[in-house]
């Protein structure tokens, strides 16, 4: 009995109650960490990146699985990920927090990302995020998807930290944290493939709507699509059912271009009656069709409080 009360009492002075959103200064660099629970009682912690990130996100990026959902829709070359992986890690170590942020469960594993870094142009921020279990292969690279992880990323992202950066704008004592190249947040912007439905809503859910922002080249061009904001959020539709309707989308989308009645790259709305359902855009090279969203921010009025991390 005594044996087992000592161990007891070890573990419980060995844990560590996480604040949703701490950093700190350090001689190396800022150190931050995020923190949530999902509704299930999924624990999950993101820190800083490190150096000993690097091999897990560059296997993240060159996941089949996992890249069909995001970005050009293909795997990345190893180096190009590698390349990129460290310059977020020197972001850190430059009191940079425009930076990635590694999650893990409970169990120290990690299980992916979410980067909240610099735009396309000043006072704009652009977020991101991916989630994949560690040493997980292109067939199981999904089975840490659909537990509302990433909702609750999300939500902490949205609600602490970039609040958080808002808060700390003209520091003195985190000066690289100061601007978005060059200037106050004033958005924050995102991007999703049409048919990656769970990551749409979850920006949905926290308060992005399709942008409107069409990087100084005027008015977007308008594409109708009667009734589709009533089918995609219609309660009764099942899953594969919003998956069909995103794909026809996609296809509308293709044959438009392919009639060279929209060009890539460029920005277009998708109106349902007076509703902005999307903003979509052609990949240039992978003929890929990805949905913008933005984020106007404001900023709280609680003062920031510097917490310490192990």
């Amino acid at each position: 009995m005594k044996t087992y009360t000592i161990l007891l009492l070890a573990i419980i002075c060995t844990q560590k109650t996480y604040a949703p959103c701490e950093w700190r200064q350090t001689d190396t660099g800022l150190k931050a960490s995020i923190y949530g629970t999902t509704e299930s009682g999924f624990d999950w912690l993101g820190k800083s990146i490190t150096k000993d990130d690097i091999q897990f996100m560059a296997a993240l990026f060159a996941n089949p699985t996992v890249m069909a959902q995001f970005g050009t829709g293909k795997p990345r070359e190893t180096s190009a990920s590698i390349q990129r992986m460290n310059d977020w890690v020197k972001r850190w170590e430059n009191s940079n927090p425009l930076s990635a942020f590694i999650l893990f469960n409970n169990k120290w594993e990690r299980i992916g990302y979410v980067v909240p870094g610099n735009g396309d142009a000043p006072g704009r921020s652009e977020v991101a995020y991916a989630l994949m279990n560690e040493n997980a292969t292109e067939k199981n690279a999904n089975e840490i998807w659909g537990k509302k992880i990433m909702s609750s990323v999300m939500q902490v992202v949205m609600q602490e930290w970039y609040p958080k950066l808002m808060e700390i704008n003209g520091s003195s004592e985190l000066p690289n944290a100061t601007r978005f190249l060059g200037s106050r947040l004033s958005v924050i912007d995102a991007t999703s493939s049409v048919p990656n439905i769970s990551s749409w809503k979850i920006l949905k859910k926290e308060g992005f709507t399709p942008a409107i922002w069409n990087k100084g080249k005027g008015e977007m061009q308008i594409i109708e699509m009667p009734n589709l904001n009533e089918r995609l959020n219609a309660t009764s539709a099942l899953p594969n059912e919003t998956s069909s309707i995103c794909q026809i989308v996609v296809m509308q989308i293709n044959e438009l271009f392919e009639q060279g009645k929209i060009k890539e790259s460029e920005r277009i709305k998708i109106m349902d009656g007076n509703i902005h359902v999307f903003t979509i855009s052609m990949h240039p090279i992978f003929k890929m069709v990805k949905t913008h969203w933005e984020y106007h921010p404001q900023i709280r009025s609680t003062a920031i409080q510097e917490v310490s991390l192990p």
